[in-house]
């Protein structure tokens, strides 16, 4: 295994647990993965790039997805 394949595993299981929690939010339209990561070119230093889309956004839905992310991401 090299460590672009197991830093991707890692990444998608981190991914997953974020896209979940993100999901909780009744706001949500919308999540998208784009960059890099989507398009499955991962390397040792990618970073994964997400789009949240939401309904009627203010300042603490934004505040409370930010939350939700480790600053690597």
């Amino acid at each position: 295994m090299t460590e672009n394949e197991r830093t991707g595993t890692e990444d998608s299981a981190t991914l997953n647990q974020i896209i979940e929690k993100i999901k909780s939010i009744k706001e949500v339209v919308a999540i998208v993965v784009f960059g890099s990561y989507a398009e499955g070119k991962v390397k040792e230093m990618s970073d994964i790039d997400i789009a949240v889309i939401v309904q009627n956004a203010d300042k603490y839905i934004e505040a409370d997805i930010g939350s939700m992310y480790s600053p690597k991401f």
